[in-house]
């Protein structure tokens, strides 16, 4: 006798935009700390334009 099959766990939605857990929203405009961050790490990878 064949066993059955477990019963597939329920996929979780994502939760709507307004009733979702708060994200932490990022001020405008950018902290110029951050912004400098971002474009360090961004000039490391990227090739120096010709």
């Amino acid at each position: 006798m064949a066993r059955a099959a477990k019963p597939l766990k329920p996929i979780l939605k994502r939760p709507s935009v307004m009733t979702g857990p708060s994200v932490r929203v990022l001020g405008w405009p950018p902290d110029e700390d951050r912004v400098e961050a971002i474009f360090e790490r961004l000039s490391a990878v990227m090739p120096e334009p010709k």
